[in-house]
């Protein structure tokens, strides 16, 4: 299920939500390095940020999901979508509604951190969605409807325990929209997959 033995064109035209969704990712990061005020001010309107989230920036309940701080917070989270959301993009949701499960789950993280957290608070990332799509597998792994191999059930669970112990030692990370995200995930993927399973 997760491991891919395929070239670069390949991956492309097989998965293209997950390719165009890294694409975008990466070139915003890249984007957002260059050194210049109006750059600057625009990452500064597109960064989850409660307070601003309170008086009507709703906007920012979505484009925190393409920002990334640093190179290690992409390279994980980069590293994490190609290797988790292909399977759950191709062979079992298909394009669109894997669009909207990583979509809905990381907006939903957003909205509940809006929820429980101070309006000084301030996030980015797209760990809700990708927690969303775990939650998703861990539907799937609880699913009588489905029957999953030994070898990636156990890798769901190797990698759910990695993400929930990674949550807690970084004081930096949302840890709101990766169980809001991952919850969200499960009910959604429970949701969309009913006619695909």
């Amino acid at each position: 299920m997760f491991i891919h033995r395929e070239t670069f064109e390949s991956y492309r035209n097989n998965y293209p939500v997950v390719f165009t969704i890294g694409c975008m990712i990466l070139i915003l990061w890249m984007l957002f390095l260059i050194p210049h005020p109006i750059l600057s001010l625009v990452f500064a309107m597109l960064v989850g940020f409660n307070g601003a989230i309170e008086v009507g920036e709703w906007w920012r309940l979505i484009t925190p999901i393409f920002l990334h701080k640093d190179f290690q917070h992409l390279f994980f989270n980069l590293a994490t979508l190609i290797i988790l959301a292909p399977f759950a993009a191709e062979q079992l949701l298909g394009h669109f509604r894997f669009s909207l499960l990583f979509i809905s789950s990381g907006v939903l993280g957003n909205i509940v951190t809006f929820l429980i957290e101070p309006l000084s608070y301030v996030h980015i990332g797209a760990s809700g969605s990708l927690f969303g799509i775990l939650g998703f597998y861990l539907f799937l792994l609880f699913s009588k409807n489905y029957t999953m191999t030994k070898q990636d059930s156990q890798i769901i669970i190797i990698f759910s325990i990695i993400a929930l112990f990674f949550s807690f030692i970084d004081p930096s990370i949302n840890i709101v929209a990766h169980f809001a995200g991952c919850f969200c995930g499960f009910l959604i993927g429970s949701f969309l997959s009913m006619k695909r399973l």
